[in-house]
C-alpha cells in the first residue's frame, strides 16, 4: 500500500528534525563547512507521492519557517517531476541500493537542446542529449542538486530547475515511510556528509604533505649538486655530513631504508678501522659497507682498448675490503651486533665516486661486469636516482 500524505509528511517533519538534533552535536564552524543549507534552515517543500512508484522531496529556497506541501500523482515519480519525453530511454538508471548526488547536472533533450538552449539555459553545454532521464528501481534513490532539465512535451518547451535539492525515492510503500525509518535514514545521511567531510580533510592533508615533501626534496637535490660541484670541495667531511642530515640519499631507491655512519671497528694490536657507513638493507635487516670518495675523482683509466677502473676506485674496493674481512670473525660480527644492534655478514661492498656524465654507458657496464666484487655508483648517478624519485612523488 502507497504511503499517505500524513505519513509521509510525518516522515519529512522527523528526518528534518533528528538529523538538526544531530548535527547540533557540532559546533557552528564545522556544521556550514559539512553540511547544505537545506538539511541545516527552513525551507520551503514540496513532497510529491506517485500512486504508481516513488516518492518525491524537493527543496525549493530558503523560508523563514518549514513549509511543506504534499501532492499525490499517478504516473511513476520521476515521470511525474521531470519533463520525461520517453522514459524507456533514460540515461541514469538507478537500481536498488544505490544512492546517488548529482551536483549541477544538465539534462536536456536533443530536440530541445537544438530549438531552445541557448534562449532558456543561458547556453550552457548541455550532453548527452536524451528522450528520457531517469529510472529509479524500488529501493535506490538520487538527489539533484541545482540542475536542469529540458524537453519538449505535447510541442511546448519545458524547462525545470530543480531547487537546492530534488529527492527522489524508487519506493512509495508506507513501510518504508515509517518514523523510525526518518530517524535511521538522518542518521544515515548525517554518517555520509561527515565521512565526506572527513575523507577530503584527510586527503587534502595528504596533498599538502606532499608539496612540503616535494618543495623539500627539490631543495635537498639542489644543496647537494650545489655541494659536489663546488670547486673547494677537497675533503669527505662535508659529504659525510651531508649524507648523515639526509640518509635517504644513501637508501639507493628502496634498497636500504637505515645508515650507520662511521661506526669503529676495533682490532687488539692493530689501529681501529672506520668505515664511512653500514647500510642496512630492507629485505633481510643486514648491512653492506660503503666507502665515499670525492665527486671530482677518475673513475676510468687507461688506453681506449684497455680500460679499467681507476687507481682511486681500484684503492676505494681494496679498503673497503678490508673492513669486510673484518667481519669473517664471529666475535667481531657478535661485538657490533652487542654494541650498536647492527647485523653484518658477507656484506657486499659499495664506493661512491667521482662523475660518469661523460663516460659511455655501454662502456662503463662492460667494465663493470668485468669486476665481480665491489659496486661503484657514482655522484651523477645518484642524482639521478633522487631525480627520478621527486618525478615520482610530483606524479
Amino acid at each position: 500500500m502507497s504511503v499517505r500524505k500524513e505519513q509521509f509528511k510525518e516522515y519529512i517533519e522527523t528526518f528534518l528534525r533528528y538529523f538538526i538534533i544531530l548535527t547540533n552535536l557540532l559546533d557552528r564552524e564545522i556544521k556550514e563547512k559539512v553540511f547544505p543549507k537545506f538539511l541545516r534552515f527552513p525551507y520551503k517543500i514540496r513532497g510529491t507521492i506517485s500512486n504508481t512508484r516513488g516518492v518525491a522531496i524537493e527543496f525549493l529556497e530558503e523560508s523563514n519557517d518549514y513549509n511543506l506541501e504534499i501532492g499525490i500523482v499517478n504516473e511513476p515519480i520521476e515521470d511525474a517531476v521531470l519533463p520525461q519525453k520517453n522514459p524507456q530511454m533514460v540515461c541514469l538508471e538507478i537500481a536498488d541500493h544505490r544512492f546517488i548526488d548529482i551536483l549541477g547536472g544538465v539534462f536536456i533533450t536533443k530536440e530541445f537542446r537544438d530549438k531552445y538552449v541557448k534562449e532558456m539555459t543561458g547556453g550552457l553545454i548541455c550532453e548527452p542529449p536524451v528522450d528520457g532521464f531517469l529510472h529509479v528501481s524500488t529501493g535506490g534513490d538520487v538527489k539533484f542538486h541545482n540542475s536542469q532539465f529540458g524537453a519538449i512535451i505535447a510541442n511546448k518547451p519545458v524547462h525545470k530547475k530543480t531547487g537546492d535539492c530534488l529527492w527522489i525515492y524508487g519506493s512509495n510503500t508506507k513501510e518504508d515511510f515509517t518514523v523510525e525509518k526518518a530517524r535511521t535514514r538522518a542518521l544515515e545521511e548525517f554518517n555520509v556528509y561527515l565521512a565526506t567531510h572527513i575523507y577530503q580533510t584527510y586527503k587534502m592533508g595528504l596533498i599538502d604533505d606532499r608539496r612540503k615533501a616535494i618543495e623539500m626534496m627539490t631543495r635537498k637535490i639542489s644543496d647537494f649538486e650545489a655541494l659536489i660541484n663546488k670547486p673547494e670541495l677537497k675533503e669527505k667531511a662535508d659529504l659525510q655530513r651531508f649524507f648523515e642530515a639526509n640518509p635517504e640519499f644513501l637508501f639507493l631507491g628502496t634498497r636500504y631504508k637505515k645508515i650507520f655512519p662511521q661506526i669503529v671497528l676495533e682490532r687488539e694490536g692493530k689501529s681501529d678501522l672506520v668505515p664511512d657507513f653500514l647500510l642496512e638493507r630492507v629485505t633481510d635487516g643486514y648491512c653492506d659497507i660503503l666507502d665515499i670518495k670525492l665527486p671530482d675523482k677518475v673513475v676510468l683509466a687507461g688506453s681506449d682498448e684497455r680500460r679499467r677502473f681507476s687507481y682511486a676506485v681500484e684503492d676505494s674496493i681494496a679498503q673497503v675490503s678490508e673492513y669486510r674481512e673484518y667481519f669473517n670473525d664471529p666475535p667481531n660480527r657478535d661485538n657490533i651486533e652487542r654494541k650498536h644492534g647492527i647485523k653484518i655478514y658477507k656484506p657486499n661492498i659499495l664506493v661512491l665516486i667521482g662523475d660518469s656524465r661523460n663516460i659511455d654507458v655501454e662502456e662503463l657496464i662492460r667494465i663493470r661486469d668485468r669486476r665481480k666484487d665491489g659496486e661503484v655508483i657514482t655522484y651523477s648517478e645518484l642524482v639521478r636516482q633522487m631525480k627520478a624519485l621527486l618525478d615520482f612523488l610530483k606524479s
